[in-house]
């Protein structure tokens, strides 16, 4: 049933993003990434949290949406629905982003954390100019 929760969860956030295509498991979207050589973007959320949807809308944005989809697999990872290196993601506020690169080191993140969407993006830009 949670795994049912989660992929509808998922599902729901990959429409609110628009043409981004957002991964729903950690673990295939990592191989992902380094089957492609990108990095990997992750969204660490709690279940159910409105807050998520806020920080989705920077992903919307033209000019970062695009940049991800050349650059990074993007995915979402719910607290406690399935496992992600939690020693690499690391935060007391969420929802939260991280930049890790294929071989699973941190690039960037926590970026944004709260519901700060226009820090999420200024931090991306700064380290990751579009």
């Amino acid at each position: 049933m949670k795994r049912l929760l989660t992929l509808l969860f998922s599902a729901l956030l990959g429409l609110q993003a628009g043409t981004l295509h957002l991964r729903g498991n950690f673990d295939r979207a990592l191989e992902e990434a380094r089957s492609q050589n990108k990095m990997l973007l992750v969204l660490l959320t709690r279940p159910r949290d409105p807050d998520t949807t806020t920080m989705l809308g920077v992903l919307r944005q033209e000019d970062i949406g695009e940049w991800l989809e050349k650059n990074a697999v993007t995915v979402i990872v719910v607290t406690g629905q399935q496992n992600y290196p939690v020693e690499l993601l690391y935060t007391t506020s969420l929802p939260a982003f991280f930049l890790l690169s294929p071989e699973e080191v941190l690039l960037a993140g926590p970026l944004g954390e709260g519901t700060d969407a226009e820090l999420f993006r200024k931090e991306l830009t700064d380290k990751f100019p579009l």
